[in-house]
């Protein structure tokens, strides 16, 4: 056995010792196993009748519309009603803002944080 990887460093729970340790003619079974863990999974197939490729339209009342302009304009409505952050994605992206922004400032004290990008603007898309 020879010792491929040697590790310490804390965490939240203390301290973290790790160490990994190999046999050097087993390198190559665990290589092609690496490779074939590697490669894509297939996603699972969902049933058409069942799932709805456009869940936002369930809010949508069933109307007859006068023009294609005004559907479209409500199935762009309750699409941004449907990626809208809740009130606890907000809470918590807030909350690791906070931690975050204490630990920067605990290391520069001087520094100016800016947040930006989808954050800033709320246009991230929703926890699923």
């Amino acid at each position: 056995m020879i010792p491929i990887l040697s590790s310490r460093g804390t965490s939240a729970a203390g301290n973290v010792s790790a160490l990994v340790v190999a046999d050097a003619a087993e390198a190559p079974d665990r290589e092609v196993s690496r490779r074939r863990n590697r490669k894509r999974k297939r996603a699972r197939w969902k049933n058409p009748d069942t799932q709805r490729s456009t869940p936002w339209m369930d809010s949508l009342p069933m109307t007859e519309y006068e023009s294609n302009e005004q559907r479209l304009h409500d199935e762009i409505v309750a699409f941004v009603e449907y990626v809208r952050p809740t009130r606890q994605e907000t809470s918590v992206r807030e909350l690791v803002l906070a931690k975050v922004e204490e630990v920067i400032r605990r290391c520069f004290s001087n520094c100016n944080i800016t947040v930006f990008g989808s954050m800033a603007h709320e246009l991230y898309l929703p926890e699923e």
